[in-house]
């Protein structure tokens, strides 16, 4: 788990919860799949299928936001995020492979904060235009 990631989405986001953890997973999926510097530099657009908690972590650590426009949302109810790389093209969707079925809270927060994104993401490249 990046800390310094989890710090600063903790931070905006005002307490730590299950939901925040995924969208702190979803960032450091995005700097080992995508290539990207953890840095971000406004060069992504992330389309998210829900308004849950992670949310806030894209905003923090990658800079999409609503107000910049490249924070898309598309309310599907599901723990899917597309994030698209500007100057490449590239896109990748990735979607939570499960969710949490009867641990306790916390122990699903610990267990998401450091399973490894391969374990709890399916990550896909996709074809989505450029907004």
């Amino acid at each position: 788990m990046n800390l310094e990631f989890w710090d600063k989405a903790r931070a905006y986001h005002g307490h730590e919860c299950p939901g925040l953890a995924i969208g702190v997973k979803i960032c450091e999926a995005v700097v080992e799949k995508m290539n990207v510097s953890p840095a971000f530099n406004e060069e992504l657009v992330c389309i998210t299928e829900n308004d849950a908690c992670g949310v806030d972590a894209i905003q923090a650590l990658m800079n999409c936001t609503i107000e910049n426009g490249n924070l898309i949302y598309n309310n599907n109810d599901k723990q899917v995020f597309t994030v698209i790389k500007y100057g490449s093209g590239q896109c990748m969707r990735f979607s939570l492979k499960i969710g949490n079925k009867a641990m306790e809270r916390r122990y699903y927060q610990e267990y998401l904060l450091s399973a490894s994104v391969d374990d709890l993401f399916d990550c896909e490249e996709v074809s989505v235009p450029l907004p």
